[in-house]
């Protein structure tokens, strides 16, 4: 994979950067916290911590709900007249990235309930530090769902809910630079 193996020395052929586990980590906001899980569970032979925040954990229930039974772009394109901008154009992401929900539901590769479930059978895995908005309306519900499968299948992480909407981090809700130099520390501790 790109980022987890390449992306790490070509950086090191540039910058004055360790690549070793230890010091590979991978952090995202939003749909790139959302990547941040998916590289660690996948790969945690690589990444010694990951930090996600608003991730993406449950893509298939950011669907709209008039989505539910689209399962191929042909059937999308017949119902286009019965959905608004929003709910066409995300039904069209997720169809063109993922391929239907069914798909998806049993896809080990990209969703992250089964990622984790595969992830636990493992003897290492990386440190995981996940924050959320508690006013994060898409992504809050999802971040307890998947928080709580995390711990059903006893793997370690922290979880830390926060005010804050899904732009959190940019909209000055969140301390950034206390985040970064003392929250992200804590998290892993």
């Amino acid at each position: 994979d790109f980022v987890a193996d390449e992306l790490p020395e070509v950086c090191a052929a540039y910058l004055p950067v360790l690549t070793d586990r230890e010091h590979l980590w991978a952090a995202g906001l939003s749909m790139g916290g959302y990547g941040a899980l998916k590289l660690g569970f996948k790969y945690p032979e690589r990444f010694s911590r990951i930090a996600a925040m608003s991730a993406g954990c449950d893509r298939a229930a950011l669907l709209a709900p008039a989505c539910a039974d689209i399962s191929t772009l042909e059937e999308l394109y017949e119902k286009r007249d019965q959905l608004d901008a929003r709910q066409f154009q995300g039904m069209m992401q997720f169809l063109a990235t993922y391929g239907s929900r069914e798909r998806f539901m049993k896809d080990e590769t990209n969703n992250l309930f089964l990622l984790a479930e595969k992830a636990a059978q493992k003897d290492v895995l990386p440190a995981v530090c996940m924050w959320c908005g508690t006013e994060d309306v898409l992504a809050i519900e999802p971040n307890r769902r998947f928080h709580a499968h995390l711990e059903k299948l006893g793997i370690e992480h922290r979880y830390i809910e926060d005010h804050g909407v899904h732009d959190w981090l940019c909209k000055g809700h969140f301390d950034t630079e206390k985040f970064l130099s003392d929250e992200l520390k804590e998290g892993f501790k």
